[in-house]
């Protein structure tokens, strides 16, 4: 015979009994029976119970059939009392057959709530424990597991789900509420449904004292839902654990994505997104550059326009020299940040190379499109481009798909407000306004991906830092002219002005030692 046993341990039993609850009442003037018993093997019968049960010197025989009017429980074993002073004993554990389905209860108790499970009709069950509360007898089958075959507790007139393929995680609560109990329903299991709800056209089973659980794979796939929320920028791998093997998908890029826990491993951040689902964008990213124990710094150069009609104008950098520049720092390997790496190079205290630069350049230029799109489609360079929203299909400006075809390139495109205006004079909410419309317009058009602002004209205070981080951006960047360090503030990033006339000696003083603030 194939025992069951809910604690998991194979049980070997020789010696069985066959309970079969009827609850039949004797007469009028005897104790009602609580149960009927069928004998698997002759049985002693004696005059009391435990140390004081004294031999009759008689034997039930085997297969006979009796009612039971009491149960106690005294040093491993249970006595059942047959009438008057008639007791029979079995030594626990044993075994008990059901000849019905059966409820499962968490408490031996009538008043207990069901917990949803069904054990099926002829299906056997190792017995820890046995009571009796006064009016039916219950077995222990594992911690927090009791049964009672009496009718009573075994009616099944709500309804059964069917766990089939896999697993069914069970919830504390339901919907957008559920926290997940780090305990799942079996598959080829059934429970009885104490109650349903529907949330978000999602059907939600209540199986037990609060315990719920819903058949929707996308539910059990994301166990808890929180406020926690991290902002992705790009497609991150899903591993089973931090630093493990990865899974075949990527989450998709969403400025929301919930989870469930985190930890720190060498420095990075994991996120558990699900079960056995983490993701660290940061490790995407950093995960094989170096760390180093000394301050971080690096340039990060300024440029605007590209043409070669106003030698008068100190923000327009003749092509030639600009793409001269770009050579200089191929030559001296040095690496081309894009905006998050500048981020995780500045938070992490990490490096993909000895020498880092980030280039950026404001407005959105015509010239960007004319001559910077081939350099950096030959070069493969990284560049970034601080764009005003409002600018965007002017006569003089870029328009959007030539932008996007920068991106495509290569160019980062990224925040230069929505009018160029500066925000140091501005009240809060309009400094808000300014930075969050123009994030929103350009994450609308080229992905979500918008994390730094160049504030115009160089122009900020500290209302102006609190609104930018409020709007959602990583970064900040200001003027200044000196070399970006892990020490200052992410939100007021100095940045180093090229004018035209660079040599190359005054080229690389610049990288070293910063200058031309305006």
């Amino acid at each position: 015979m194939k025992i069951k046993s809910l604690n998991k341990i194979n049980i070997k039993m020789g010696i069985m009994l066959s309970f079969v609850f009827v609850f039949v009442s004797v007469s009028a003037n005897k104790v009602e029976a609580v149960g009927k018993i069928k004998l698997n093997e002759d049985k002693k019968i004696y005059k009391s119970y435990g140390v004081w049960g004294t031999d009759l010197h008689r034997k039930l025989k085997k297969n006979s059939s009796w009612k039971v009017f009491d149960v106690q429980e005294e040093n491993n074993h249970a006595w059942y009392n047959l009438g008057n002073d008639q007791w029979i004993s079995e030594k626990l554990p044993s075994v008990i057959k059901l000849n019905k389905d059966s409820n499962l209860y968490p408490e031996d108790s009538s008043d207990t709530l069901k917990t949803g499970r069904i054990l099926p009709k002829n299906s056997s069950w190792k017995v820890k424990s046995v009571t009796y509360d006064g009016d039916n007898i219950w077995y222990q089958l594992g911690n927090h597991q009791w049964v009672s075959t009496a009718d009573q507790f075994n009616n099944f007139d709500r309804k059964v789900i069917t766990v089939k393929s896999h697993p069914v995680m069970i919830f504390k609560n339901f919907g957008n509420n559920r926290q997940y109990t780090y305990q799942d329903l079996s598959t080829n299991s059934k429970w009885k449904v104490l109650s349903v709800k529907k949330v978000n056209d999602v059907y939600w089973y209540q199986v037990g004292y609060d315990q719920w659980v819903t058949l929707d794979q996308e539910s059990n796939s994301i166990p808890n839902l929180t406020d926690a929320k991290i902002r992705l920028i790009h497609q991150s791998p899903i591993y089973y654990h931090a630093q493990d093997e990865k899974l075949k998908n990527k989450t998709s890029l969403s400025t929301a994505q919930s989870y469930l826990a985190t930890k720190v491993i060498d420095g990075f951040t994991w996120y558990q997104i699900a079960r056995n689902s983490w993701i660290s964008p940061a490790y995407d990213i950093a995960g094989n550059w170096g760390p180093i124990q000394y301050q971080v710094k690096f340039p990060i150069l300024m440029y605007h326009d590209f043409q070669n009609d106003q030698p008068d104008n100190k923000w327009e950098v003749p092509f030639g020299e600009f793409k001269e520049q770009m050579t200089w720092l191929k030559q001296g390997n040095y690496y081309f940040l894009n905006p998050e790496e500048a981020y995780y190079v500045l938070t992490l205290k990490r490096k993909p190379a000895d020498n880092l630069v980030w280039v950026t350049m404001d407005d959105g230029y015509k010239s960007w499109n004319t001559n910077v799109l081939n350099l950096i489609k030959e070069t493969h360079i990284n560049v970034t481009g601080f764009q005003i929203t409002n600018a965007i299909n002017q006569s003089w400006n870029l328009t959007t798909s030539q932008l996007k075809e920068l991106q495509k390139a290569g160019m980062s495109i990224q925040s230069h407000t929505v009018s160029h205006k500066a925000l140091d004079q501005m009240t809060p909410q309009l400094q808000f306004d300014e930075a969050k419309n123009s994030f929103n317009i350009l994450n609308e058009s080229f992905g979500n991906q918008i994390i730094s602002l160049s504030y115009p004209l160089g122009s900020y205070n500290s209302s102006v830092i609190n609104q930018t981080k409020e709007a959602g951006y990583w970064l900040g960047l200001k003027m200044g002219g000196n070399i970006a360090t892990s020490n200052d503030n992410l939100y007021s990033l100095p940045r180093i002005a090229v004018f035209p006339g660079q040599t190359y000696t005054s080229f690389n003083k610049l990288l070293n030692d910063g200058l031309n603030s305006k």
